[in-house]
């Protein structure tokens, strides 16, 4: 799976007309607190299974590969 940073992420879901999402936007698109949100580096991969979220709910900007994302141990190496 493709990782999705909040800045790409910001910039496929707001479309041409719409003003830039804010943290409080993205957070009510994912239910989420806003504060989760901000804990996201503009530039970082958002959080795996978000990104699987946003792919399954929005394949048309991001396709659904159908698989999750590779898990990652805890020393960051992908098993």
């Amino acid at each position: 799976m493709t990782t999705i940073t909040k800045r790409q992420l910001r910039t496929a879901l707001q479309g041409a007309d719409l003003p830039a999402l804010s943290d409080a936007d993205l957070a009510r698109w994912f239910q989420v607190s806003q504060s989760a949100v901000s804990q996201w580096d503009e530039d970082q991969p958002i959080p795996r299974l978000r990104a699987l979220e946003v792919a399954l709910r929005r394949p048309d900007i991001f396709g659904a590969s159908g698989s999750m994302p590779e898990a990652a141990n805890d020393d960051g190496e992908v098993a």
